[in-house]
């Protein structure tokens, strides 16, 4: 690499670690000025800001900004049982959520707390290549009715233990702009695979599918 093409990578690193700063601070007080408690900031996605949790080392907070892409109720607590339900059913892909809240405006900012996942930095580049695991993850959710955003490969991460799982949101259902709202899963099949569970987890995983129906036809409802 000549010089010049030294100085550019590292002016890029540098400007790449002002905005990363600057944008820290902006959601930092984004959150003080909202009441939401949180640790310090971590990452950002798409829809999210990803925070250490006020209390406990184990979790997340994700902090689901507002404006671009308004949701009900439903929307949330569809979303948090569809991923304890993926849990219960890959507790070895799907991280695990705990808790959220329900903003009193739609447009407010939420909070959902997810198990945190101790991510192996080093192996970000292997996400590129066709691997076999994180096509097992695609696949076996796609059996249950199940997409997720492939396209971004760093909705997938490899853990310290050498796991890989899926570190993305997952919305119960889509196609909100068009005529019929069209679940992101299908309730026979996730009725099926829970057949396989233990009997101690079966009773809540089909309180979970049962409550998403619920919900699923609220927000149906309203199209």
């Amino acid at each position: 690499m000549t010089q010049k093409n030294m100085d550019r990578s590292r002016k890029q690193m540098e400007d790449s670690l002002d905005f990363t700063s600057q944008y820290a601070e902006q959601a930092m007080k984004k959150r003080h000025d909202s009441g939401i408690p949180v640790g310090h900031f971590m990452a950002n996605g798409a829809s999210k800001d990803i925070h250490e949790h006020p209390d406990n080392p184990e979790l997340v907070r994700c902090v689901f900004r507002r404006g671009d892409a308004p949701e009900t109720k439903e929307d949330i607590e569809g979303r948090y049982l569809l991923t304890k339900l993926l849990h219960l059913l890959y507790p070895e892909q799907i991280p695990d959520m705990t808790a959220y809240s329900v903003p009193e405006h739609i447009l407010e900012e939420y909070w959902i707390d997810v198990q945190r996942i101790h991510i192996d930095e080093s192996r970000r580049d292997e996400i590129k290549n066709s691997l076999p695991e994180r096509h097992v993850i695609i696949n076996s959710l796609d059996e249950l009715g199940v997409g997720l955003d492939t396209g971004n490969h760093g909705n997938f991460a490899f853990d310290t233990a050498g796991k890989l799982w899926y570190v993305d949101s997952i919305d119960p259902w889509g196609n909100r702009g068009l005529a019929e709202l069209k679940r992101n899963y299908n309730p026979q099949a996730l009725l099926d695979r829970i057949q396989t569970l233990p009997e101690t987890e079966k009773s809540s995983a089909i309180k979970y599918v049962n409550r998403l129906e619920d919900l699923f036809k609220i927000e149906a409802d309203k199209k």
